[in-house]
């Protein structure tokens, strides 16, 4: 990736004609052969030394490093199966308590739309770290029947092996990736890596779908609809963080799940945020809800109209949006997830004057554990677990758990069991 402030040319609107033929020339054979990462996955382009190297400290928890007791990976059958038979939700209900209509549009026909020839791509992002949670995200988006998928690369290690193994992938490289040593703020620089690039492709044309590798997509939802339906950016909720922003207004947004158009108005938001993004290291969750609550000024179009209520601290009028008296939450006897708000909203940006929509949670599912009495209804679009607990997730390393929770995800809420095969590390 190459900084496109450096640059004379677009080098977003080359790397978009790039993977659009990428996308050409491949998907045929994706389709036939089951996606990237053929059984057969060729790992020449990698010494052995180097590879076991970084395969230990991907693979390996810190505790293991400090020479702690190592904790085999493993799960109480008996608990998860419990958990199956006696908590699930009734058929045609949800278990946050609102049953979604979002992406209810079928396979849109676009020929007749100005916005026709407009390419959307699905980007997530992954290091060396994360390629086993990335391949797993990557093969489930082909067997729903996505075609536009992308893994963006944080290192030429990641890079190599996901090209010669068929994935399609684009370079987001950041500097010092060595996860054995790894530098203070790695995190944060590729959180910064992120939105640079993300402002590249919306510059040159591309409309995204942002994905964390961690996600669990649940059912095909055409791409296409959420053009057809006109806002510049959709955002999904999180669940408390950050905390200062959530104490303060009620609800923050996920910087791991969102779409953004590519247009004038989705650039100035980004505009926004990436000035809040200092230098080349940033916590994009952080960054994404300061803008949206602090730079955005936005008029919510909340059907019982409740804007401008009264903040009870400072007397101030503010735009509360979703966030009002009678709005419905999350009842849970976990308090990460208790009081969470349900219902999505709309609106648009006085500053910027974009239009953003914030999905139901029960479409973008985002709560910690509660699984499976809180799983959402079969309209849910994508799943965003996490903090399941121990005995059912497993014990032992944290890629694994991840995996894992694919498969959880599936049983529990899906009703699905087989559907997918997960090779474990």
């Amino acid at each position: 990736y190459v900084n496109p402030d450096e640059q004379s040319v677009n080098p977003g609107q080359q790397l978009f004609h790039e993977m659009n033929e990428l996308v050409d020339s491949s998907v045929i054979g994706e389709i036939k052969e089951g996606g990237g990462g053929d059984e057969t996955e060729n790992k020449s382009q990698i010494q052995p030394s180097q590879r076991d190297g970084e395969l230990k400290s991907m693979t390996q928890t810190q505790e293991i490093k400090k020479k702690k007791k190592k904790t085999d990976y493993y799960y109480n059958a008996t608990a998860r199966e419990i958990l199956l038979r006696t908590k699930r939700p009734k058929p045609g209900t949800s278990g946050v308590g609102l049953v979604t209509t979002d992406g209810q549009w079928g396979n849109i026909d676009m020929t007749t739309s100005d916005e026709r020839n407009v390419g959307i791509k699905i980007l997530g992002f992954t290091d060396w770290k994360y390629l086993h949670i990335a391949k797993v995200w990557y093969k489930r988006l082909n067997q729903l029947g996505y075609t536009e998928h992308f893994l963006a690369a944080h290192d030429e290690q990641t890079f190599q092996f996901l090209k010669s193994n068929n994935y399609r992938t684009i370079p987001c490289f950041i500097e010092n990736p060595q996860y054995d040593k790894p530098v203070k703020g790695l995190w944060q620089q590729i959180m910064s890596a992120r939105l640079r690039v993300t402002m590249a492709l919306l510059k040159g044309g591309a409309s995204l779908l942002i994905s964390d590798v961690d996600n669990v997509f649940s059912r095909y939802v055409d791409l296409k609809g959420l053009l057809e339906e006109g806002y510049d950016v959709f955002h999904a909720y999180e669940m408390r963080y950050p905390v200062s922003i959530f104490k303060e207004f009620g609800f923050v947004v996920c910087s791991g799940f969102q779409f953004l158009r590519s247009s004038p108005r989705t650039i100035k938001f980004l505009e926004l945020v990436l000035a809040r993004c200092r230098g080349k290291k940033c916590d994009d969750q952080v960054t994404y809800n300061e803008v949206f609550f602090r730079d955005l000024d936005i008029e919510w179009h909340h059907p019982n109209n409740y804007n401008n209520e009264i903040n009870k601290q400072d007397g101030k009028f503010r735009s509360f949006g979703p966030n009002h008296e009678g709005a419905l939450r999350i009842t849970s006897n976990n308090t990460e997830n208790d009081g969470l708000l349900v219902e999505g909203a709309t609106g648009i940006s006085r500053v910027t004057n974009h239009t953003i929509k914030i999905w139901d949670r029960d479409f973008a599912w985002r709560l910690a554990g509660d699984l499976p009495e809180k799983c959402p209804s079969l309209n849910n679009w994508v799943g965003m677990p996490t903090k399941i607990p121990a005995e059912v997730s497993g014990k032992g390393q944290k890629i694994r758990k991840k995996i894992e929770l694919f498969k959880i995800w599936d049983e529990y809420c899906l009703n699905k069991t087989g559907q997918w095969l997960y090779r474990l590390p």
